[in-house]
């Protein structure tokens, strides 16, 4: 039998493990969790429902203090014993699942984060409903790796039959029908569809979520780069000089979030206006790319490279800064 008073002793360190994940230290509660894990193996076995409690704990720590790999391979064999001991049809099993196909595809096994979350929507359309909270967001899970697994197209279906539901089930105002809606304009398969989708979308979350959320700001960048892609530079630049203006007050010079849209204004600068100012833009932003994210950051890799193109552009040669390494 269980000694119980040494279990509800690791029932206290949980909870500290997880105020210590509350607090942002979430490696500090990885670590208690997995000394908790190994406490209750011995006190209770593997198989008891606190060591199985604690184990899906540590997994979701380990993925969240960085280690989506590790995460996903803790949360399948855990999902291999929930199966077997508590049955495919038991709550625990399910948000296992779900955990499976969320790390599979944060660790870039987006086949796999798809096909978990096809097996998984079946279960709950079964046990819970086609129109459960639960079962529409691993719908929206399906529709997202389906896409993230290359079948755009595909993604886009499922969104929109997502959509259809969602709005009837939640509302049209509701945030997770506007995640649905953010994920059409995204998929559109040209610009001028993702500027018709996209227009009415931003209004929804300028009304709902005020100008200054981060979708709204997201949403504006998709929309600026829309523009540009589907012939108009110039509207382009327009969009993303207020949008930059906007994204430094709200969110600071160096948010990544706000090197990224520093970096396609200074394209559309370079379309515009020539590849001069392009240059200074693209120089600067370089400088903040490395002291922010550091030389090696895809970021900045690519910053570079678009560096170096408008110096050539322009008939000027890169400096030692510039033409560091690309690979």
């Amino acid at each position: 039998m269980p000694d119980d008073d040494a279990l509800r002793k690791t029932a206290e360190k949980m909870d500290v493990a997880a105020w210590t994940a509350d607090s942002g230290d979430v490696a500090r509660a990885r670590d208690l969790c997995a000394e908790i894990v190994a406490d209750r193996t011995r006190l209770a076995g593997p198989e008891h429902r606190a060591t199985l409690q604690a184990r899906s704990n540590h997994a979701l720590w380990t993925g969240k203090a960085g280690n989506p790999g590790a995460a996903r391979e803790l949360f399948s064999a855990l999902l291999i014993d929930l199966d077997r001991v508590l049955g495919p049809a038991d709550e625990w099993t399910l948000i296992a699942r779900n955990q499976v196909a969320t790390w599979s595809g944060e660790s870039g096994h987006v086949e796999e984060a798809r096909d978990v979350s096809a097996i998984l929507l079946g279960q709950q359309t079964t046990l819970l409903g086609p129109e459960h909270a639960d079962t529409l967001t691993t719908r929206y899970g399906l529709a997202y790796w389906t896409g993230q697994a290359g079948d755009r197209a595909g993604a886009f279906e499922l969104f929109q039959a997502l959509l259809v539901v969602q709005e009837r089930v939640a509302g049209p105002d509701h945030p997770e029908t506007l995640a649905v809606r953010r994920e059409l304009v995204r998929l559109a398969d040209d610009h001028e569809t993702a500027l018709a989708l996209g227009r009415p979308v931003l209004r929804d979350h300028r009304r709902l979520l005020g100008d200054d959320h981060p979708h709204t700001l997201l949403l504006r960048h998709n929309l600026a780069v829309s523009t540009g892609q589907a012939g108009h530079p110039g509207n382009a630049l327009a969009l993303l000089d207020q949008l930059m203006t906007d994204q430094i007050r709200v969110l600071g010079a160096d948010h990544p979030t706000t090197l990224g849209t520093r970096r396609v204004h200074a394209h559309y600068t370079g379309l515009v206006h020539g590849p001069e100012p392009a240059c200074h833009l693209y120089t600067a932003l370089l400088a903040d790319a490395v002291r922010v994210l550091g030389a090696d950051h895809p970021v900045t890799l690519g910053t570079r490279r678009e560096t170096l193109d408008w110096l050539a552009e322009a008939g000027e040669p890169g400096n030692s800064a510039t033409s560091s390494s690309t690979a």
